[in-house]
C-alpha cells in the first residue's frame, strides 16, 4: 500500500510540473531575463521527464541569450523532446533543417517536422507548414488560401513562432488576410520578442533601427541585435549598418562591419546593401560591379537605403562596368 501511494505522488509530481509550449516560452522569456526560480522550474521538470521542458532548454541554447549559444546541444534537446512527443520539440527541428542551422539544410526534413509539429497540436508547427504550403515548398502543392487560414488560427493563440510567422507576410506581402501592415507586423514582432522567440528579434531589432512600422530606436535595435550578430541576418543587417556609418553609439568599425556583411550578403537586403558599399568603396576587396550587384539585390528586396543609393552609384560607374554588374547578379558569389 504505501508503495502504491508513494507512485501515485509521483505521478501527480510529475502531472504538476507538466508543461505546455505555451508556458515554456514564458519560462524561456523569464530565464532570459535572470529569474532563478523560472530556471529552478525549467530543470525541474527536464529532470521529471518533461518534453516541453526539454524543447524550452532547446530554445535556450538556440538564443545564445541564458546560455552560450550551442546548437549541437539545441538539436539534441530538440530530438528528446521531439522522441517523446513534444510538437514544439518538432518544430525545433524543423526550424533547424528547414534553415541549415546546425545541420545541413533540407526542406524535406524540414517539412516533416513541419507537419508532425502542426498534427501534435503545436501552433508554430502549424504556421511554418503553412509557409510551406504558401511557398509550395519540398514539393506540397501550393495553396495559399489555406496557408493564409492556417495561419490566421496559429497566430490567434499568441504562440510566438506564429506571430513571427504572420508578421513577416505583414512586413511586405499581398496576401489576400495578410496583406502588408508594417506597424501589425511591428506589434507581432514585439509581442514575439518578448516571449523569447529569436528570429522575432531580429526583425524587430531591424524595425527599430529603420524605423519601419513606427519610430525608430536605434539603441533597443542594437540591445536586441547584439546577442544574434553574425547568427541571424536582419540582427546582422543593424549592426553592420551601424558600425559601417557610426550609427547608434557604436564607434565606426568599417572593415568589421564588411567582415560581418560578407558572409550573410545574400540573405538578407540591409546586409547586401552594406557589402555592395564595402565593395564599391574600396573597404573590401572585389570589382566595383559587384558591389554595385549586391547593391541592385538589395533594392530589388525594396530596401530604402539601397534604392536611393543605386541610381546614384550606377552614374559613377561606366556603362561596361553597370552591365557586368547586370550579369553578376543573376549569379552572385
Amino acid at each position: 500500500m504505501r508503495r502504491i501511494a508513494f507512485l501515485l505522488l509521483l505521478a501527480v509530481g510529475a502531472s504538476a510540473l507538466a508543461l505546455s509550449p505555451q508556458e515554456g516560452w514564458d519560462l524561456v522569456a523569464a530565464v532570459e531575463s535572470g529569474n532563478q526560480e523560472a530556471y529552478a522550474r525549467l530543470v525541474e521538470a527536464y529532470q521529471a521527464g518533461d518534453p516541453e521542458a526539454g524543447a524550452a532548454l532547446g530554445v535556450l541554447y538556440l538564443n545564445g541569450v541564458a546560455y552560450p549559444r550551442d546548437l549541437e546541444r539545441a538539436r539534441r534537446y530538440f530530438e528528446w523532446a521531439q522522441a517523446k512527443g513534444s510538437g514544439w520539440g518538432s518544430w525545433g527541428l524543423a526550424i533547424l533543417y528547414a534553415n541549415g542551422i546546425g545541420v545541413a539544410q533540407d526542406d524535406q526534413k524540414g517539412f516533416r517536422y513541419a507537419r508532425e509539429s502542426m498534427e501534435r497540436g503545436y501552433p508554430g508547427g502549424k504556421a511554418l507548414y503553412a509557409m510551406f504550403l504558401i511557398g509550395g515548398g519540398a514539393g506540397l502543392k501550393q495553396d495559399i488560401n489555406e496557408g493564409v487560414k492556417l495561419i490566421q488560427e496559429a497566430a490567434a493563440t499568441g504562440d510566438p513562432v506564429a506571430l513571427n510567422v504572420a508578421a513577416r507576410y505583414l512586413a511586405s506581402s499581398d496576401l489576400p488576410g495578410l496583406s502588408r501592415d508594417p506597424k501589425k507586423a511591428r506589434e507581432y514582432w514585439e509581442r514575439a520578442a518578448a516571449r523569447g522567440y529569436f528570429l522575432a528579434r531580429g526583425f524587430l531589432a531591424y524595425d527599430f533601427f529603420f524605423g519601419i512600422g513606427g519610430p525608430p530606436d536605434q539603441k533597443r535595435a542594437l540591445e536586441l541585435a547584439r546577442p544574434l550578430v553574425g547568427f541571424e541576418p536582419a540582427a546582422t543587417a543593424v549592426w553592420a549598418t551601424a558600425l559601417y556609418f557610426g550609427q547608434g553609439g557604436l564607434v565606426q568599425n568599417r572593415p568589421e562591419a564588411c567582415r560581418l556583411a560578407k558572409d550573410q550578403a545574400k540573405l538578407q537586403a540591409g546586409v547586401a546593401t552594406i557589402y555592395g558599399l564595402c565593395i564599391l568603396e574600396g573597404v573590401a576587396p572585389g570589382e566595383r560591379a559587384l558591389g554595385l550587384a549586391y547593391l541592385a539585390l538589395a533594392a530589388a528586396w525594396k530596401h530604402p537605403p539601397a534604392q536611393s543609393l543605386l541610381s546614384d552609384w550606377q552614374k559613377r560607374l561606366t556603362p561596361e562596368e553597370v552591365n557586368r554588374a547586370k550579369e553578376l547578379l543573376k549569379n552572385l558569389p
